[in-house]
């Protein structure tokens, strides 16, 4: 949760254990990278993270689940010539 007085971001939940180089650690700087090359946006709204990648917006419990569910409904979209979330008339994609 964003703290807007303080500037502080607080997060809940027990802390996953992710040794160096390991699967979620190598998975995360994937998704993260590939989000970052086609201009990903995150957002934080009622301590949940949103991902707005294009026309599409995703969210998840954290940054890398909202990440990795916006890259594949964008994915999904754009390489099955299928229309986009805007001109199927959608206010965003989120599931």
């Amino acid at each position: 949760m964003f703290n807007t007085v303080t500037k502080q971001l607080t997060i809940f939940g027990e802390e996953l254990a992710v040794a160096g180089g390991s699967f979620h650690e190598n998975l995360a700087a994937d998704v993260f990278q590939d989000a970052q090359k086609l201009g990903a946006a995150f957002d934080i709204k009622d301590g949940r993270c949103y991902c707005c990648i294009g026309t599409v917006q995703m969210v998840g419990e954290s940054y890398v689940e909202a990440a990795l569910k916006a890259l594949i409904t964008y994915r999904s979209h754009s390489s099955a010539n299928q229309a986009s979330c805007a001109e199927n008339n959608y206010a965003s994609c989120s599931v």
